[in-house]
Formats: structure tokens, sequence, C-alpha cells
């Protein structure tokens, strides 16, 4: 399973899918861009437990991106890279919100 509910992320360890992604600024869709989803136990910790690189307006989940990650509740966010319509580059981020990696009882 994975779905998204009120931008937090619901995902059973190990499974496979795709979360839309669609970012924008004053209501205006953000077109060209380059994003990363990042996903942390907590906020303080330096290294990410889970980065990927949003392609296409998706955000792809492999099973070995999860599969061994210990469940629980993690933090995520997605910074998003673009230029403005004045030619200037910027940086939006969006979040952070929860991503809960829920137990798979097969493994």
């Amino acid at each position: 399973m994975l779905k998204t509910i009120n931008n937090c992320i619901y995902h059973t360890r190990g499974d496979t899918g795709t979360v839309a992604f669609a970012p924008t600024v004053d209501g205006v869709l953000i077109e060209k861009y380059t994003a990363t989803f990042t996903a942390k136990k907590t906020f303080d910790d330096e290294v990410p437990v889970l980065q990927k690189t949003v392609n296409s307006g998706m955000v792809t989940f492999e099973h070995d991106d999860t599969n061994t990650l210990a469940y629980g509740t993690y933090v995520y966010d997605i910074e998003v890279q673009y230029t403005d319509e004045y030619g200037k580059a910027q940086v939006k981020t969006f979040g952070p919100y929860n991503y809960y990696v829920r137990p798979d009882v097969t493994r």
C-alpha cells in the first residue's frame, strides 16, 4: 500500500508505487524544475534514511527503498529548484510532512 492523505504518506514497507507531485507557487504550477524527496527519522538527523529524485512529477518507490527500513513514523519534505519568470534561481521546500512506514507481515 502506498497512499497520500493530507500530504502525509502511508507506505507499507517494501511495497512499490508512485506518489504524484505537482509543485505550485502562489497557485501557479511550476513546470520546469528539479526536485528531491528526502525522508529522515527525525528533523535533527544528519543523514536521510531515504532520498529520491522526483521525475516527471512522480516520486517512485522501489522494493529495496524501504524493505529493510524499520517501520514507524518519519518526516519528509520535497525541495524544488526552479528558475522564476525573471530568470532568478529559486528554491522552495514543500513540507515537512509525516511519512509513515507501515509494517509488513510477509517477508
